[in-house]
């Protein structure tokens, strides 16, 4: 039985509502063989019944390609058009909403609903001048967490990467300084453990710096490329 489907080539030809029914099934699911079976159906967008009339070495050639493809390491973007319409990150990352920081940050690490932190990042450019340009209130488009589940999967995901990688240099450059500057200044020192409010004037510092540490550690072993993790079947 001859059977067409359309495989995608990249990333960037998935739109990120099928990764996030793909991620959803996956979490909910322990049957591998399903999950290999609803994996291609989701992100080529064919029916079920037609993977399952497949023939093996075609579903374990899918399987390996759409891995492949998952490797990739997509670059991040500042804009991007999609249905003719120009979206543009956050201009002023300092100067974020307590409202968008909010949303930011119940969502950024749940794939199941990205597309409403990616409607807090990205939004439709209002006016351009070279390389600045103005984007929509977050508030004045709630239809933006709709619009947002059928941007580019590379997109999504190489923002997801911009925000591990900011978080990581925020760490960084906090424990290099708390290194190098507070057990030299006393009153450097004295200071930053009234401000946490540590109780014996700084000896509670090095079980924070420890956790600093702990959190780095976190993040460097949970680099966020979404693998597939599916194998053949």
């Amino acid at each position: 039985m001859k059977i067409e489907i359309t495989i995608p080539s990249s990333l960037s030809e998935i739109p990120l509502c099928r990764y996030q029914a793909f991620i959803k099934m996956r979490n909910s699911s322990t049957d591998e063989e399903l999950i290999a079976y609803k994996m291609i159906s989701l992100l080529c967008d064919v029916p079920l019944a037609t993977v399952s009339k497949m023939s093996l070495i075609s579903v374990n050639d899918l399987i390996l390609h759409l891995g492949k493809i998952f490797e990739e390491k997509p670059k991040f973007r500042t804009t991007f058009k999609m249905n003719g319409k120009e979206f543009g990150f956050i201009p002023d990352l300092e100067a974020i909403q307590l409202d968008e920081y909010i949303t930011l940050e119940k969502h950024l690490t749940d794939w199941e609903n990205y597309n409403k932190a990616m409607a807090v990042m990205y939004r439709p450019i209002l006016s351009k001048h070279k390389s600045k340009y103005e984007i929509a209130p977050f508030d004045s488009m709630p239809e933006m967490d709709e619009v947002m589940k059928y941007v580019p999967l590379d997109i999504a995901m190489s923002s997801s990467v911009f925000f591990w990688t900011l978080e990581m240099e925020l760490l960084e450059g906090t424990l290099r300084y708390l290194e190098t500057e507070i057990m030299k200044d006393k009153t450097l020192k004295t200071n930053i453990a009234q401000g946490l409010n540590l109780a014996n004037g700084g000896g509670g510092i090095p079980a924070f710096m420890h956790s600093l540490r702990e959190n780095l550690q976190s993040l460097t072993t949970s680099y966020p490329c979404n693998y597939l993790n599916v194998s053949t079947i």
